[in-house]
């Protein structure tokens, strides 16, 4: 039988993210060990090189759609992002340890 379009589509979309996730992974490995050799502490390293090269794909998305005319998209784009991932990243973090500690507060 032929696959449909769907199953093509799924088996592509896995593909390319075992593919990020793979070159992600050894980015990631490399940076950490740059660190190493030149004694960079892994907070800095991860305030610094890590935040940039997380915020590459952001920065090419924004300035694309400023690009095609979509500024106010882009500026949008520009806070709602983080905020979503600060709010969406902690309530869930959070609501996790909340799960399996039985603690509804926390120490940060």
């Amino acid at each position: 039988s032929v696959p449909s379009q769907f199953e093509i589509a799924f088996v592509g979309f896995m593909i390319a993210a075992t593919w990020i996730d793979y070159i992600a992974d050894h980015l990631v490995s490399l940076l950490d060990f740059i660190g190493i050799i030149l004694h960079i502490p892994g907070t800095i390293m991860g305030l610094t090189v890590l935040a940039w090269g997380n915020s590459m794909g952001d920065l090419s998305a924004n300035m694309t759609m400023a690009r095609k005319g979509l500024a106010n998209m882009a500026m949008t784009a520009c806070f709602a992002g983080p905020v979503f991932n600060i709010l969406v990243g902690l309530g869930l973090g959070f609501s996790g340890l909340s799960s399996k500690t039985g603690n509804e507060e926390a120490t940060v």
